[in-house]
């Protein structure tokens, strides 16, 4: 919980200027009442007095020594008043009205609930937020402001939080500005998550540049506004020991928004913390379709590719993905010739003008489409290797062949990083009525 002091306009737009101000004013002062002691001490010392030839007054070293504690004074006050700073959680003021009918502003970040007390009877409250540029305004109940689940706002970076209370007579505001505490430079930086193998998570992040050597962070996330706050059990460490990571399994992604907090504790100074909203199906990586299988018809002239959708924990429809096929081959002077495609929702595709002379490598990837799935291409499927009379069907007579489907058996050399099935179905044309199955049929009955 975090708490404000009091309610009122907040000048914290200018707390910066105000805080170089009052620093400098406080050094001329204390530089000012050192010069006048030291101004007293001296009077003393230039009085006339009658000369001794036997003894000669010692130099006067306290006015150095003076001088240099008001020095030091001063960088101490200035000092102090600049630390000040970094320990500021929230700050509210109210110069006009020293009771305030909004006061004890509260916030719970984890729930974003924001809450007060009112000493007057108003006929509705307001509340409102903004930080990184954005703003939401709801409706309050029994003093006590939710924020919706859909709305990010990360407080890492300070964020204004206010209250309106209106009634017949007149309308009262309460503002105040959250200031992250602890030293700046310490939270940490470059901060990223991504899922992957279907329910498997990592997060990893830098230490904050200014962070003392001893600083430790722990992180904390919520699947969703509802769920408590888990910290992570499986810490990623550098070579010194300290967390840049975290390794979570089991994650689902059943929740559209999760929230993530990293803070940090030190013996030198306080470290800030960061946060930050993630909407879980944007930092999956889609794994590559699986079952890719290649079908081809020498009296078409075509093959038919097919493949299943890429196995995810929140989806199995066919219309949230999209496939990028691609199909590499030599072409007769030697040279590569790569065709690529774009397919939405089908799973198969239909290579035309095949020739059996030639070696082809096909391999498939999948995004999201019109769906909460990650619209980033996922991982290339491993390549399958097809034609170049790689194809035998044994124990079948010619006629037989060109009318019944055969199982046939391909063997070759694989490059480093391709696979391919040993066996698989080729596909001939089976007489219907008067005609042929045409490339449609056919491409459904393989299914």
């Amino acid at each position: 919980m975090t708490t404000c002091l009091s309610g009122g306009e907040q000048l914290m737009s200018t707390s910066s200027y105000l805080l170089l101000l009052v620093s400098g004013l406080a050094a001329s002062v204390v530089f000012f009442l050192c010069a006048v002691n030291i101004y007293l001490k001296t009077v003393p010392a230039r009085v006339l007095q009658p000369k001794d030839p036997f003894h000669e007054i010692a130099p006067m070293n306290f006015q150095e020594e003076e001088m240099l504690a008001c020095l030091g004074l001063i960088f101490m006050t200035q000092w102090l008043l600049l630390v000040a700073q970094m320990y500021i959680d929230w700050q509210c003021t109210d110069l006009e009205m020293p009771e305030p009918p909004i006061r004890n502003l509260t916030l719970n970040p984890w729930k974003m609930e924001l809450s007060w007390i009112s000493s007057t009877n108003f006929t509705e409250y307001k509340c409102s937020v903004a930080a990184d540029n954005e703003k939401a305004i709801i409706k309050a109940v029994d003093m006590t402001c939710i924020f919706d689940g859909n709305l990010m706002f990360p407080l890492h970076n300070g964020a204004n939080f206010s209250v309106t209370a209106v009634n017949i007579n007149n309308t009262y505001s309460s503002i105040c500005t959250c200031i992250p505490r602890g030293k700046k430079g310490s939270a940490i930086e470059n901060f990223s998550c991504v899922i992957y193998d279907v329910s498997l998570m990592n997060c990893t992040w830098q230490a904050g540049r200014n962070a003392p050597g001893d600083t430790q962070y722990f992180l904390y996330w919520k699947k969703s506004r509802d769920d408590n706050e888990t910290e992570c059990e499986l810490y990623i460490k550098d070579e010194n020991g300290r967390h840049v990571g975290c390794r979570f399994q089991n994650v689902m992604i059943k929740h559209k928004i999760a929230y993530f907090m990293v803070n940090g504790s030190s013996n030198v100074s306080q470290i800030r913390f960061y946060d930050k909203y993630i909407e879980l199906y944007t930092i999956e990586k889609l794994m590559p379709p699986s079952n890719v299988t290649v079908n081809c018809d020498k009296k078409e002239n075509d093959c038919i590719i097919q493949w299943e959708r890429p196995q995810i924990s929140h989806s199995d429809k066919d219309r949230c993905f999209k496939y990028e096929v691609k199909i590499t081959y030599k072409g007769n002077s030697g040279e590569e010739v790569v065709h690529t495609f774009t397919k939405e929702t089908e799973r198969s595709h239909i290579l035309q003008s095949y020739s059996m002379g030639k070696k082809y490598l096909v391999k498939i990837r999948a995004a999201g489409h019109n769906c909460y799935v990650n619209n980033a291409w996922g991982e290339w499927s491993a390549a399958v290797e097809f034609g170049k009379n790689k194809n035998l069907c044994i124990g079948l007579p010619p006629l037989a062949m060109n009318y019944l489907p055969c199982t046939v058996l391909q063997w070759w050399s694989h490059p480093a990083g391709y696979q391919s099935s040993t066996i698989t179905t080729l596909s001939l044309p089976i007489l219907k009525g008067k005609g042929r199955m045409n490339r449609k049929e056919r491409a459904q009955g393989l299914r």
